[in-house]
């Protein structure tokens, strides 16, 4: 980013956002004031632009010129929290706030930044849960839906749930909005029971009445169907709860056969098992079904038990511990346990100490709750059969804590249409996902904008990735895997995503351009560059990453290894802070390992826990594919506002303040930011 000469400059900002005082007046021009404006003007600019460290070096200037500037102090401080020097950025902040000079939107961030840096997480209790939104089946002008069933919770916060006796699969928006009905195509749905998702663009729906299952695309609305009735292999006799084991198998509870019949994702049959045996008495209710660790969960209605066996459908032990009392639907739920509908209550069943605690009791408001499961953005959603009801369930702390509302970036370069990349996140930093326009309300300077729209086809599931390439002498050995590595990355981007090289040697070098082939990228990665010794890992992922800020895909350094760090690895930058860089600018960290009998680097398997990344070796039978297999099933959890803006930008020299407030149920938040638009000449 080159700047303009600073007298040029200051003197169109004085001229054009400033009172200018007659001769007569002799009203002296503060200077310091104009190049300490100038100054803050050039930081934001390159904080929106994603240059972090240019971003510091102007608030400083300005600061320098004018030390009292709260403005500017707190804006230093977001500079220094996104360049990952998260407690450089808490001092600055916390010196306002003794001052007296913070807003109680600072003191949220204090807050907030201050939680995610304790144990705040592992101590705090766990959730309790209470009702923010119930939808009724029954309304006074119509019957929105009869009987729901069983629900299935997708990846943008959306859920869809079966309508047993209207029969349909209804699509429900994060906020409990109808978003769409599905009545089955031509044959129609014939008593749709549960739901469950494929992971591959698919839903299955088991059909109670038809005896069959229904396979959606989402993406063409397709339906194929499978089964039939009938005692025989493949056949059924009201099927009811599904479950998915990962692997491409699909588990149906068979309430009439009192069995669990096993499918691929095709319709073809695999196996039953739930027979009776010289070691299991047999099925007497077979309904919920669940896939957790390599075993099958199956609730047994009649027995109040919950019966364990492995994926060939062997029985292995039943857990009937007394904590249960009429057990239906069940779902995994985080820390490796499940969650059991149990007539009036949500269960919380942990297997491996076989006990029960009841997490949600609707003893006097439930009729019979038939499914419940936890969405992407830690909610419940519960299906009440009798009482034609669906309710959301949020945590009660996380109801007072409200949310946290991150600006990333804003873009004016074509103003007045301006673009607020932004995250919704937990006061632990989890993501909500599935918000709309609704959901926002974006003010500039307390002041209303125009055409406010969410939007959601800015590159979201494309991929951007820079290959990071160890430079030491042993890694000459390993061009042969190089080689194939980034070929293989390179494939996997092509289309809408991109791929760059940095080698990291003693001076990190980014060695690709816009526009490279193929072949020019593979020879970039394994031939440019001097293998020696003394090279500078730190330094490399720093570039790395910062050529991936800004952005609206999915990112990610993926750094072709050994596996192994040195002592002269690490220099100026220690893993705290390449860690808080990437995972304050949305960044994934992967290790691609070229060498399985090297000793893995602690600190590298620290950096891609802390970003949310993974490790995998090159020899494994897909290679380098895993890291962008990984990155593709992630979530993009960035939203984009799009607005017109009205406010004057008094030819680049007003700074413009810019504030977004979030709202999901009872819970709401508020995040503040601001710009300056192109300068005018």
């Amino acid at each position: 980013m080159k700047k303009k000469p600073v007298f040029l400059l200051a003197t169109l900002a004085f001229i054009t956002a400033l009172h200018i005082p007659s001769a007569q007046e002799n009203v002296p021009i503060d200077m310091d004031a104009l190049a300490a404006r100038e100054e803050f003007r050039w930081g934001v600019v390159a904080y929106n632009d994603g240059n972090f460290n240019e971003a510091v070096l102007a608030f400083e200037k300005s600061l320098a010129i004018a030390p009292g500037d709260t403005l500017v102090q707190q804006w230093l401080g977001n500079a220094y929290h996104r360049s990952g020097y998260v407690e450089t950025a808490l001092g600055i902040w916390r010196r306002i706030s003794a001052a007296g000079e913070a807003t109680a939107y600072l003191e949220s961030v204090i807050d907030t930044v201050s939680i995610r840096r304790s144990l705040a997480r592992e101590l705090s209790p766990e959730p309790r849960f209470v009702v923010a939104n119930q939808i009724s089946g029954t309304l006074p002008e119509y019957t929105l839906f009869s009987r729901p069933s069983g629900l299935a919770v997708m990846d943008d916060g959306s859920f869809y749930v079966c309508a047993f006796v209207s029969a349909e699969l209804l699509h429900f928006t994060v906020n409990g909005v109808l978003r769409a009905r599905n009545q089955g195509g031509l044959e129609g749905f014939d008593g749709p029971f549960d739901v469950v998702n494929g992971g591959d663009g698919t839903l299955f729906v088991s059909e109670f009445a038809g005896d069959r299952i229904s396979r959606i695309d989402l993406d063409s609305g397709r339906i194929t169907r499978f089964g039939g009735s009938g005692t025989r292999d493949g056949s059924m006799v009201g099927p009811q709860y599904l479950a998915v084991d990962g692997k491409g198998y699909l588990y149906v509870t068979d309430l009439g056969n009192r069995r669990v019949s096993k499918f691929d994702y095709q319709g073809r049959f695999i196996l039953s098992f739930g027979s009776r045996t010289r070691t299991f008495g047999g099925f007497r209710q077979p309904s919920g079904i669940a896939v957790l660790d390599d075993r099958i969960y199956v609730s047994d209605t009649s027995r109040a038990a919950v019966e364990v066996f492995d994926l060939n459908g062997n029985h292995l032990k039943s857990l009937t511990s007394g904590g249960l009392s009429s057990p239906e639907g069940i779902s995994v739920y985080p820390g490796r346990k499940l969650l059991v509908a149990d007539s009036k209550r949500l269960v919380l069943l942990d297997p491996e100490s076989e006990t029960f605690r009841v997490l949600v009791d609707m003893e006097n408001s439930a009729g019979r709750i038939i499914t419940g499961r936890l969405n992407v953005n830690g909610d419940l959603v519960v299906t009440d059969f009798d009482r034609n009801t669906i309710t959301q369930f949020t945590d009660l702390g996380g109801l007072y804590a409200g949310l946290s509302v991150r600006l990333d970036r804003i873009d004016a370069s074509r103003f007045p249409e301006v673009l607020v990349d932004f995250g919704i996140e937990t006061r632990f930093g989890d993501p909500i996902a599935g918000l709309d326009n609704s959901n926002f309300i974006i003010t500039e300077d307390r002041y209303g904008v125009r055409e406010k729209q969410l939007v959601r086809d800015i590159r979201r599931d494309s991929l951007d990735i820079v290959a990071l390439i160890e430079r030491t002498p042993q890694m000459s050995g390993h061009r042969t895997e190089i080689r194939s590595a980034v070929g293989t990355l390179f494939d996997a981007v092509q289309g809408d995503g991109s791929i760059q090289v940095v080698t990291a040697g003693r001076e990190p070098v980014l060695e690709t351009k816009p526009g490279f082939s193929r072949l020019q990228t593979v020879d970039a990665a394994s031939e440019s560059g001097e293998y020696a010794a003394g090279w500078r890992f730190d330094l490399g992922v720093r570039l790395a990453a910062s050529r991936l800020i800004p952005g609206r895909s999915k990112r990610a350094v993926v750094f072709v290894s050994r596996g192994e760090l040195t002592p002269d690895s690490l220099g100026r930058y220690g893993l705290i802070e390449l860690a808080d860089y990437m995972k304050n600018n949305g960044v994934r960290f992967y290790v691609l390992y070229t060498d399985p009998a090297a000793a893995f680097s602690a600190e590298l398997d620290y950096l891609c826990r802390e970003t949310g990344g993974g490790y995998f070796g090159y020899h494994d039978p897909r290679g380098a594919l895993q890291a962008t297999d990984h990155l593709s099933g992630t979530r993009n959890d960035t939203y984009t506002l799009r607005y017109v803006s009205a406010s004057p930008s008094r030819f680049g020299n007003a700074y413009i303040p810019v504030e977004i407030e979030a709202f999901l149920f009872n819970r709401s938040g508020r995040g503040e930011s601001g710009y300056f638009t192109m300068l005018e000449f």
